[in-house]
């Protein structure tokens, strides 16, 4: 019998762009594991908007789930709403829930990527407050970016995902949960990336530095 799991994702448009807890899910079925994933996401949605809903509250805490990924908004980050959400999350939630709380680290816009650090040092902050692993998507992107200034990750927004973008969130939720040591074997044929039409090489190389990357978060 397969081994399941339950996530559920709280964020924004950069949770539901491309459907990417769908990704997650699947990328977890090429290792043999059910991942059950739900999410309450609303567009331009920052955690403290969501912390105040007492429906996310009680998802939390009654909906028997092994993970909560957290998402702060992305074009109006903030590192004192960001800190003070997941303060808040911590408090009327969490503590209460077995679950394990993930913090989905989230990119800067294509035409503000120095802002990076500000996120990742808040996101660092955030992990150790909640003591909760980090999934390093806006690093491993801008590192990959670095490499390859013309990656298709961003949409013609300069702020949203492309299905690759979203592939690379997904692959980062996968080792901040799993806290793999080495990447998983990403062979054509297999999922997501294959229904996604996505290039087989491309996807190693964001394996690879998810799975490098999500380490130095691990908890």
């Amino acid at each position: 019998m397969k081994k399941q799991i339950s996530i559920h994702f709280i964020g924004n448009s950069h949770t539901y762009y491309n459907d990417m807890p769908r990704m997650v899910a699947e990328i977890f079925e090429s290792i043999g594991i059910d991942a059950r994933v739900s999410m309450q996401t609303e567009g331009g949605k920052d955690l403290l908007y969501h912390c105040a809903r007492k429906d996310a509250t009680f998802n939390i805490v009654y909906g028997k789930h092994d993970y909560v990924v957290l998402q702060e908004v992305a074009s109006s980050f903030s590192p004192e709403d960001f800190a003070e959400g997941i303060a808040k999350f911590k408090q009327n939630s969490l503590d209460r829930s077995t679950a394990q709380p993930i913090l989905y680290m989230i990119w800067a816009n294509q035409g503000n990527r120095k802002y990076q650090s500000t996120i990742i040092d808040a996101y660092r902050q955030g992990g150790e407050a909640l003591n909760a692993p980090i999934a390093p998507a806006g690093e491993v992107w801008m590192k990959l970016l670095r490499g390859n200034k013309d990656l298709p990750l961003y949409r013609d927004d300069g702020n949203h995902a492309t299905p690759l973008g979203s592939y690379l969130a997904a692959a980062c939720i996968f080792y901040a949960i799993t806290g793999r040591e080495r990447p998983i074997k990403v062979e054509q044929g297999g999922e997501p990336q294959t229904r996604l039409g996505l290039d087989i090489e491309i996807c190693k190389k964001i394996h690879s530095e998810a799975c490098r990357a999500a380490k130095k978060y691990k908890r």
